[in-house]
């Protein structure tokens, strides 16, 4: 019913699988202690790293995506057969900001990619091409310590501002350079991504001035140039013409908006 009367009204979808730590299950999250749940949950669910998408014991695939896929199509199809159509084809999501699940396992992140589009080709090839695949990465993707000012970038997300080494992501100490093509091979295989974009965004902003939104434009082209050709072109061995369209799919102001545009800016908080 929801999608249907989103379609009839004309709105862009994107259907994005935000999947929560347990304690933020609520009343059950209360009583639960996040540190042992599987799959590995902690405060975020980039720290996931139990979370293999292909296993049936989990069933992210079973539960999440192969239902969700299911009822994009039974509304694609009832919406036509009441006159109405999507403007913009659905984004369908695979994944939401699963950093360390990404990392643990991309060969399987590659299989169920490939195994919804095989079911778009075949059970649902008449929404085909009114679904295309993408997948939300969170922000951490674009950190790379070789590059000028990236550690303080770093830094800056760490609320005791120290950085914590181990949410880094392509360039994490232990992550290889097989890990790091196969992230890429599974990029290569979607329609569109997005990023959930907390770098900071006061980077071109004199010290002691309010950042200006024309600033933060230019931050946002300078964090999206260095990830295309940074992390995606030569991290991950992505090739240009491989890229898939991308897309801000959260924009992260801060506390205290344009004058402290980050996440955890210590310095804004006192």
């Amino acid at each position: 019913m929801l999608f249907r009367s989103l379609i009839s009204h004309g709105f862009y979808i994107n259907y994005r699988p935000h999947v929560d730590p347990i304690i933020y299950a609520m009343p059950e999250g209360n009583d639960r202690s996040t540190w042992s749940t599987d799959p590995g949950g902690l405060d975020w669910r980039g720290k996931f790293d139990k979370l293999d998408p292909t296993d049936p014991k989990l069933g992210y695939k079973e539960k999440i995506i192969l239902p969700g896929l299911k009822m994009l199509a039974e509304a694609i199809r009832e919406s036509k057969a009441a006159g109405k159509s999507l403007r913009t084809p659905i984004r369908f999501d695979l994944g939401a900001e699963l950093m360390n699940s990404m990392l643990n396992y991309p060969q399987h992140w590659i299989d169920l990619c490939q195994e919804v589009r095989n079911l778009l080709n075949t059970t649902y090839k008449d929404v085909k091409d009114q679904i295309v695949l993408g997948h939300n990465f969170c922000h951490h993707i674009e950190y790379l310590l070789r590059l000028d000012g990236h550690l303080d970038y770093f830094t800056r997300i760490m609320a005791d501002g120290v950085p914590d080494y181990s949410l880094l992501y392509l360039d994490r100490p232990g992550v290889t350079q097989e890990t790091r093509n196969l992230i890429g091979r599974y990029i290569a295989g979607l329609d569109e991504m997005s990023l959930s974009q907390y770098m900071p965004l006061d980077i071109f902003t004199p010290a002691g001035q309010t950042t200006t939104p024309e600033q933060v434009e230019q931050a946002l082209y300078w964090h999206e140039d260095n990830f295309i050709k940074e992390s995606l072109i030569r991290e991950c061995n992505l090739k240009p013409e491989e890229l898939p369209v991308l897309h801000i799919g959260e924009y992260g102001m801060g506390w205290r908006g344009l004058n402290a545009p980050n996440v955890w800016d210590i310095p804004a908080w006192e």
